[in-house]
């Protein structure tokens, strides 16, 4: 398609809202909550007025924001706005985590409890041990907690089929003191390990559970760490959990732990302060660092830096993201309303969250978007011609040409007269030219895959935010 085609179909074309990959996260000090692209840049910032302790993303892509101190929390819509305000039964709201029926399990106060989709209130189910913080829903639909007490800790094990509780204590030489449990990927249909980390000073440990809460490994990455955060990636072959990264909120330090030996390396600075982490739609590590005031995607292998976004100081958690949901709690679900189950299009290198980044063809990013820097434009595709365009803005609404599926995400204005052509799966490296005047412009590309037999159609729009 040449640019002029591309305008003149854009021109004359309708406007549709199709799901594309974005996050969420909110921010204590600046009183709002933020959409974040996959490329890092801000999307849209929603002001609420109230300090804000985190954001959870939702299976049907509501926003549930936990307020600081509060015993009432706030379910957003999609664009923003307030749904409703509930009040928790329990006292004050600390993380949630969403089940495969997309309800929502609110840990805090004394214990847990259980919402629909719609923000009404289920189940309570009280728990014997204190300061219930982090909480996770393993590939079983059990629910994992946290408890801040001891050391030694505990965690409490929510049944997911009787909802019957129990309460593990950890090994009696562990020093940590809970806050975040992660249940991990074991490929579609098999258990989770449950990994435990907490903040006690002195106590930089992390501890591997079986299915049934029984320690597997003790591992101590620094005697005298504090780790506060903690997620994972997967083989995207098998689905089987690979690494899991740890953040440590005193130093900035992240640790890669390799899930099948528990072994790890020297670690990587995330930042000065790192008090999130989780992974995005292509396996990717985003950090939150709260005194840098960024938020920053990383290479899953290497953890090097790729994206540097401003949110602002404040920020006390992840970034969120339907990652663990995708690859843990339900696998065969589809986010992104594609018709392509999760574990399919994480296999075929294509993101789950985003309607038009399918196995027939996607694009991603991969390298550093800073000035200077070597980078790549990655295109995962099972077949047929792909032509590649590139633009300086984003099309808002998406735009929808006749004769073309799925949605254009550039604005047709903004097309530079430049275009490539893929066959099959390829990669494109570039270099980022070293001119301080590309910092903060943000560079879009996206593709049309024609494959013999079967309509033109985009796949997603993916871009470099140069920093």
């Amino acid at each position: 398609m040449s640019r002029s085609l591309f305008l003149a179909a854009a021109l004359a074309a309708t406007t549709s809202l199709a799901a594309q990959e974005s996050y969420w996260i909110a921010n204590r000090g600046s009183l709002d909550v933020m959409e974040i692209s996959a490329c890092g840049e801000v999307l849209n910032t929603y002001p609420l007025g109230i300090p804000l302790r985190s954001a959870h993303l939702a299976p049907d892509g509501k926003i549930w924001v936990v307020r600081s101190g509060s015993t009432q929390f706030d379910i957003l819509n999609p664009d923003g706005t307030v749904a409703v305000s509930p009040n928790g039964a329990l006292g004050s709201p600390y993380e949630i985590a969403f089940d495969a029926a997309g309800h929502a399990w609110v840990s805090g106060g004394t214990g847990v409890e259980e919402f629909d989709a719609n923000g009404n209130s289920l189940n309570t189910y009280p728990l014997t041990a204190g300061a219930p913080l982090g909480i996770t829903v393993d590939a079983d639909g059990n629910k994992w907690i946290a408890h801040r007490v001891g050391p030694p800790g505990s965690v409490s094990r929510i049944d997911g089929t009787t909802g019957a509780v129990t309460n593990i204590p950890l090994t009696p030489n562990s020093l940590i003191l809970p806050t975040k449990v992660y249940a991990d990927a074991r490929g579609p249909g098999n258990s989770s390990h449950i990994w435990v980390i907490g903040d006690n000073r002195g106590a930089g440990e992390i501890l591997e559970l079986d299915p049934a809460g029984m320690l597997l490994r003790q591992i101590i990455p620094d005697p005298s760490g504090s780790f506060g955060s903690i997620t994972a990636d997967v083989d995207p072959a098998t689905g089987v959990v690979r690494n899991v990264y740890v953040g440590d909120f005193r130093n900035g330090n992240i640790w890669t732990v390799d899930a099948s030996t528990g072994t790890f390396g020297p670690p990587t600075l995330g930042g000065a302060t790192v008090l999130g982490l989780t992974t995005g739609g292509f396996g990717n590590v985003w950090s939150t660092d709260r005194t840098s005031v960024a938020l920053n995607r990383l290479d899953p292998m290497t953890l090097n830096q790729e994206t540097a976004t401003t949110v602002g100081a404040g920020v006390q958690s992840a970034v969120a993201t339907l990652w663990q949901h995708a690859t843990v709690v339900d696998p065969f679900g589809d986010p992104d309303g594609d018709t392509i189950p999760s574990f399919l299009e994480i296999q075929n290198g294509s993101s789950p969250f985003d309607a038009c980044s399918t196995p027939r063809a996607s694009l991603s990013v991969e390298g550093a978007a800073s000035i200077g820097s070597a980078t790549a434009l990655q295109l995962n595709s099972s077949g047929g011609f792909t032509g590649i365009y590139f633009g300086t803005g984003r099309a808002t609404p998406p735009l929808t040409i006749p004769g073309i599926a799925c949605t254009g995400g550039i604005d047709p204005m903004t097309v530079l007269p430049l275009s490539l052509v893929f066959t099959g799966t390829s990669t494109l490296p570039l270099t980022i030219p070293a001119d301080p005047g590309l910092v903060g412009t943000t560079l879009y590309a996206q593709g049309v895959n024609q494959l013999t037999g079967t309509p033109d159609t985009f796949c997603n729009t993916t871009c470099w935010v140069f920093y």
